[in-house]
């Protein structure tokens, strides 16, 4: 089994962007063989952690990963 770890630094409320570099690192995962791509936490919203407790702000994550 081939994996990867995946080191970026997510932008904070950017889901559009966050989801653009998660897709890019997919591409390249694919392109060399790899079984399992690990990202780090909070990949798609970004840091801080408190990010979760805003309620529409989860709403707007609930939209974007609809989209993909």
């Amino acid at each position: 089994m081939k994996l990867a770890l995946v080191q970026a630094n997510p932008t904070l409320g950017d889901f559009v962007g966050n989801i653009k570099i998660i897709c890019d690192f997919i591409r390249v995962a694919r392109l060399n063989k790899v079984d399992l791509l690990i990202f780090p936490e909070l990949m798609i919203t970004g840091y801080p952690q408190k990010i979760w407790y805003f309620f529409l702000i989860l709403l707007k994550v609930i939209g974007v990963l609809y989209k993909v």
